[in-house]
């Protein structure tokens, strides 16, 4: 292994350590990745665990609807789940059993929640994946890959 050692001057003008700061706390990181507060109470969410558990209890009723693209798909599913994109559910809800229960799944649970206010709008009962398919991975099967 070979390290090497760069000086390099400081930019008079950069906003962080600059003579004119500009950046004096650390970003919000779930507002900068579109995570921002919901607005949705806490009603709509169910964590891993607690999706497991209604699996267990419920299965026939529940259906998981994986909103993910394609190639995300091809990564990492849940065993069972419904797969249709969020950019084609608008023109299948049509197709959607209304006396389950949806529980949807996207990568960390943000473009979900799109997908949950379609259901909702639709008048399907729906919920969302707290933490997304990575939660489960983590939280439920660790045999799935975290990306």
């Amino acid at each position: 292994m070979e390290f090497r050692f760069l000086k390099l001057r400081k930019d008079p003008k950069c906003p962080l350590c600059g003579e004119n700061k500009t950046i004096t706390e650390l970003q919000d990181y779930e507002v900068f990745c579109g995570l921002e507060p919901s607005k949705w109470s806490e009603e709509y969410f169910l964590s891993p665990k607690e999706l497991k558990q209604r699996l267990e209890e419920e299965r026939n009723r529940i259906v998981i609807l994986d909103v993910r693209d394609p190639h995300e798909w091809e990564i990492s599913f849940i065993e069972g789940s419904l797969f249709i994109p969020l950019a084609e559910l608008p023109h299948k809800l049509s197709s959607l059993d209304p006396t389950k229960e949806y529980v949807v799944v996207c990568k960390v649970g943000q473009r979900s929640l799109s997908a949950l206010e379609l259901l909702l709008s639709a008048g399907l009962k729906a919920y969302n994946l707290k933490g997304g398919i990575n939660a489960w991975a983590k939280k439920v099967d660790p045999s799935l890959p975290v990306y």
